[in-house]
């Protein structure tokens, strides 16, 4: 069970659309799908070289519930304080309301 008191960071879970480009094609877009309160915190993180560049990726773990559960897909994503979050795993805890999530951030 989650408690309330742990819960103090305030997350998008954004969905991608397809909208029009106005020249027969489409461009994929963000779309919020859910805003909650959530527990998060730092589970991984590593720099790594690609390309002649020197990268960091950060994986971070979010626990939440909602009362009307959206469908979370691979394709989703995280905003946690202007950073977007590439969904890794998702998993239902506990019951059909609390997830858990982790996210995949490189910059």
């Amino acid at each position: 069970m989650l408690n309330p008191a742990e819960m103090k960071h305030r997350i998008l879970i954004q969905k991608p659309v397809r909208v029009p480009d106005g020249g027969g094609g489409f461009d994929e877009t963000w779309e919020d799908a859910a805003s909650v309160r959530c527990k998060a915190h730092d589970v991984a993180s590593r720099e790594f070289y690609q390309q002649k560049k020197e990268k960091s990726e950060r994986v971070k773990e979010f626990r939440f519930r909602v009362r009307e559960c959206p469908v979370l897909g691979m394709d989703y994503r995280i905003v946690l304080n202007g950073e977007n979050f590439d969904i890794s795993s998702t998993e239902t805890v506990d019951d059909e309301q609390t997830w858990l999530v982790r996210g995949k951030l490189v910059v």
